[in-house]
């Protein structure tokens, strides 16, 4: 049932057929012939995306596998992601993520959520089995070439993309710390694998005294971690000792550094606190166990 139907049939009809006529003349001109009817709108929906000189995707067209979890959000900030929703053709998902901003000051976080929403469902349906052969070729395809432009877009950009779900960004001589903005589920799961990890050591340091815990700590973390360094202890006078938030986010903060390659880049603790504690109510929001990236 569409939500048409709702309505009263003659208003209904009046209306969408005035919305479809002012539609039309916008896409083809006044002059336009325009088939009246309330179902058979009389024209085809046109994406607003030039896609002259544009890449051609492989099955770029193809409309099959499109994800049924999305919704359009009724915006004019990404125009190829609104063609993607109405013409369902994966190539102007592809677009977007070409076309998008990466400086923008605009707030583009219902649109990512689409992205990652688009991922998800491709992700789910393959480990679900839930795809045919050719559907699961295709959809294999498509999450490959996100991956591929997201991290050339991320290059370009001047970010640094970490498996953990954080970006570093190198603007003017500025060093930020992100979330991945098309997938922040990547930092989501990390931090509830760390949580899940530090639970029953939590328990136990319950009934020690502050200069225990640390000592504690310190050779929890000794334990878990391949090459835990001296320059972390001090990071303990910096939390209190007594939260379990607090002890994950020290344990992902070395986590992370440990991934960073470059000798040259240093994450400050206090940056990289803030940014975790500004997403709990990312954190404490029910999430698949479905594990998405967007990198190899």
């Amino acid at each position: 049932m569409t939500v048409f139907r709702l309505y009263n049939g003659s208003i209904m009809k009046e209306e969408l057929e005035k919305y479809h006529k002012e539609e039309h003349a916008k896409r083809y001109g006044t002059n336009a012939e325009y088939k009246k009817s309330s179902f058979n709108l009389g024209w085809r929906i046109q994406p607003k995306t030039s896609t002259k000189g544009r890449k051609k995707y492989k099955w770029g067209k193809d409309s099959s596998v499109h994800p049924n979890n999305l919704a359009n959000p009724f915006t004019k900030n990404v125009p190829a992601l609104i063609d993607f929703l109405e013409t369902k053709e994966p190539r102007f998902l592809f677009y977007t993520l070409e076309d998008w901003d990466m400086n923008s000051k605009i707030d583009l976080s219902v649109e990512s959520e689409i992205i990652s929403r688009a991922v998800l469902y491709w992700r789910l349906m393959i480990f679900t089995n839930q795809y045919d052969q050719n559907e699961t070729k295709k959809v294999k395809y498509f999450l490959k070439t996100v991956s591929i432009i997201c991290e050339k877009k991320f290059k370009q950009n001047g970010i640094k993309l970490y498996s953990d779900g954080i970006i570093h960004s190198f603007t003017n001589d500025s060093f930020e710390l992100n979330l991945n903005p098309f997938n922040k589920i990547i930092f989501i799961k990390t931090y509830n694998k760390f949580l899940s990890e530090i639970k029953t050591y939590y328990r136990e340091s319950k009934s020690m005294n502050q200069n225990e815990k640390k000592k504690y700590w310190i050779k929890v973390f000794s334990s878990l971690i391949k090459n835990f360094q001296k320059k972390f202890l001090k990071i303990f006078d910096k939390i209190n000792i007594n939260k379990i938030q607090d002890i994950v986010i020290i344990y992902f903060y070395i986590s992370h550094n440990s991934l960073i390659k470059d000798k040259n880049i240093s994450v400050d603790f206090n940056m990289f606190y803030d940014l975790v504690v500004n997403q709990n109510i990312l954190i404490s929001k029910e999430i698949s166990d479905i594990s998405v990236t967007l990198i190899n």
